[in-house]
């Protein structure tokens, strides 16, 4: 078990930390580009893979670092229950800052891209 120091940071991290970070990305964007953002090329969802799945890893490459496993999945879960509780069919990982800043950018999901998938072509479970 890890020091309870470290698991405070990684619950800092995940609570305050990874949002203010996607926020403050997401505002400066939206301030060059005020234009609604669709982040939905092989890029974006190869980024939306890699970047939470590089921090997650952390423990096993980088174990310095690994106080970013637990934060990254408070991030996600936390952006997931938020997502949820606003009925946002977003990508979650922008549900905090689009609400916050008002807008409705997205970028692509992998989390969820098989079922958004299923719900375009109308085979949606009802």
């Amino acid at each position: 078990m890890p020091p309870p120091h470290t698991r405070l940071l990684g619950f800092a991290l995940g609570l305050v930390g990874f949002p203010a970070l996607v926020l403050a990305w997401h505002w400066w964007r939206t301030r060059r580009h005020p234009e609604p953002f669709r982040g939905t090329s092989p890029l974006s969802f190869a980024l939306s893979v890699a970047l939470p799945l590089a921090l997650y890893l952390t423990w096993w490459y980088a174990p310095a670092f690994s106080v970013t496993s637990d934060a990254v999945l408070l991030f996600v879960g936390g952006s997931m229950v938020l997502a949820a509780l606003r009925g946002y069919a977003g990508c979650e990982m922008l549900a905090l800052s689009n609400w916050l800043l008002r807008r409705y950018d997205q970028i692509a999901c992998a989390v969820f891209m098989p079922i958004d998938s299923l719900e375009q072509r109308g085979l949606a479970f009802e």
